[in-house]
């Protein structure tokens, strides 16, 4: 019996979805990251999530523009903005999973 390998399509679905999308590697990449958490700052993608600055400088309005982000609190801790990742951006890593689970066909 074949053991389950998830990761063998991650490549081709990956390039699907930047391709589908309109969405750079590091933008989906980044909404896995995003996925499972409640909510998130600036300050903490800059200090949990591998990127540069210029990926939270720019990429994070980026993906907020394009509806993959929401604002959750507008003022938080220290004035901090709290985001979460939107119902699009939820949609997207779920379909992302799918495919991958042999669940969904592109």
């Amino acid at each position: 019996m074949d053991k389950p390998n998830y990761l063998k399509y991650y490549r081709p679905t990956l390039y699907y979805f930047r391709d589908s999308y309109n969405l750079k590697i590091s933008d989906i990449e980044f909404l896995f990251f995003a996925y499972d958490l409640k909510y998130f700052t600036y300050v903490y993608v800059a200090e949990n999530y591998r990127s540069s600055r210029t990926f939270v400088d720019r990429n994070l309005p980026a993906l907020y523009r394009k509806g993959y982000l929401a604002i959750y609190q507008q003022n938080g801790y220290h004035g901090a903005r709290k985001y979460m990742i939107s119902q699009k951006g939820k949609l997207l890593v779920s379909r992302f999973y799918r495919i991958l689970y042999n669940k969904e066909i592109v």
